[in-house]
């Protein structure tokens, strides 16, 4: 789908979430041009499976946290390719889809704190208040946020 859609990132949700893209030959030139490929990188063609174990149940509303956390991801990468941090060493070709392994990982690390307080009464708002732990746990920056939790 990806290849089809010019080279765009897919996140699928599921019991394990899948992030794919796929530039091989992109129909639409201008699609895959947007994707930010440089002359100098070879095009993607990448899928990962993230496994980051989730809550117990699913609740109506944790796409949308999902999502949410997309966007602050791909804004952080934009930073990053603005020169706000980092060093340049990733190419900005890869945000999107880092991007999204982080923002997967994130959400499901959430949902799986938030089942662990509230058990199968669990429900998306819960997920609100774990957010940034959840971040802290999924991405090993617990050491930062020990005197706050």
């Amino acid at each position: 789908m990806s290849k089809a859609l010019g080279g765009v990132t897919i996140l699928q949700k599921g019991e394990s979430d899948i992030i794919a893209v796929n530039t091989e030959d992109a129909e639409s030139r201008e699609a895959h041009e947007a994707s930010k490929i440089s002359p100098h990188e070879g095009e993607l063609n990448e899928a990962v499976v993230v496994d980051t174990p989730g809550g117990m149940k699913r609740c109506g509303g944790q796409g949308d946290i999902l999502s949410g956390s997309v966007g602050a991801f791909l804004a952080w990468a934009k930073c990053y390719e603005n020169g706000a941090f980092g060093d340049m060493t990733i190419p900005v070709s890869q945000m999107p889809i880092l991007a999204a392994v982080g923002a997967s990982m994130v959400t499901r690390t959430t949902s799986r704190l938030a089942f662990e307080r509230e058990g199968r009464a669990v429900v998306t708002q819960d997920m609100l208040k774990e957010i940034g732990w959840g971040f802290a746990v999924a991405l090993d920056m617990r050491s930062a946020y020990m005197d706050r939790r």
